[in-house]
């Protein structure tokens, strides 16, 4: 599989196959394939649901020949970690039903939304067993909007999937790294009972401020923490002296937090950052303790 530029842009090509497929530029603020927009209301949620989400099936091992690639890219890439990825069965849901749907579902009657859940989790463990077999060191837990649930549905709709997630990656010997997307001081303690080894936040943004030393202080070493430094308005449009003195700020919230402590940021790498900004802060982030 090759990446080539060419006069109308870039493709991908599979020398096997002889596949050709053009690769389009990353939309600006990103896009949102799983919403539902002007779909007309579910009128019947457990046929739907029943549709869309089948009981997966038992995993079975992985089908040979898939776990050549891994065992290549840890033999040309060794020492490094290798992270895969999974999603709450919560907000999942919330894709596949829409938000209004999906709020309104949680507001109403749970049931049907928690029995679906339980089916999602049975697919999220399979993708689980399939990381391990393949290698994976560690799994991140993507996490989003369960932040506007209010605690109490959090405790007891979300919390329980969420948990089996992170004590099915300890018991396959990976790591999990709990990603919370959103506010996350109406329910932090709750945060805490996830079971997972660490606690990635977003930077403060969207009318709420996530300090990472007040952060640090409420964690007090009872999980590993992620660094969540502003990727927008820092990473992408800081200078170099305002990068620096955030990262030893950020590194100095680890030290507090008894060292376990990832320089991380808070959302992605924005498309309007350049490579070499990427490359100068992550050289900041490898260099000695000020």
């Amino acid at each position: 599989m090759t990446i080539r530029e060419e006069a109308d842009g870039m493709y991908q090509h599979d020398a096997r196959s002889g596949e050709r497929r053009r690769l389009e530029p990353p939309v600006i603020s990103g896009t949102l394939a799983t919403a539902r927009g002007n779909a007309p209301p579910i009128t019947d949620l457990e046929a739907f649901l029943d549709e869309r989400i089948r009981v997966p099936e038992p995993f079975s091992g992985v089908p040979a020949g898939c776990e050549r690639l891994p065992a290549l890219l840890k033999a040309a890439l060794p020492g490094k970690y290798a992270l895969t990825w999974a999603a709450t069965p919560l907000w999942l849901l919330a894709g596949l039903m829409g938000y209004e749907e999906w709020f309104a579902g949680l507001a109403d009657d749970p049931a049907p939304l928690l029995r679906a859940a339980d089916r999602l989790l049975r697919g999220q463990l399979n993708g689980i067993a399939a990381a391990k077999a393949l290698g994976a060191d560690g799994i991140w837990i993507e996490d989003c909007l369960t932040d506007q649930i209010g605690p109490n549905r959090y405790r007891r709709y979300h919390l329980p999937h969420l948990r089996a997630l992170a004590d099915a990656i300890r018991a396959a010997g990976m790591h999990s790294f709990y990603y919370f997307c959103g506010n996350p001081w109406p329910v932090f303690d709750l945060l805490l009972e996830s079971g997972a080894d660490a606690l990635g936040l977003e930077e403060s943004k969207k009318g709420f401020a996530i300090d990472i030393a007040e952060v640090a202080a409420r964690v007090n070493g009872r999980m590993t923490l992620l660094g969540n430094l502003d990727a927008i308005d820092l990473l992408e449009h800081g200078s170099d002296a305002d990068l620096r003195v955030e990262i030893a700020r950020q590194r100095a919230a680890g030290r507090a937090n008894g060292d376990r402590f990832i320089m991380s940021l808070g959302s992605p790498v924005t498309p309007g950052t350049s490579v070499a900004r990427v490359r100068a802060y992550a050289a900041m982030t490898r260099g000695p303790h000020p």
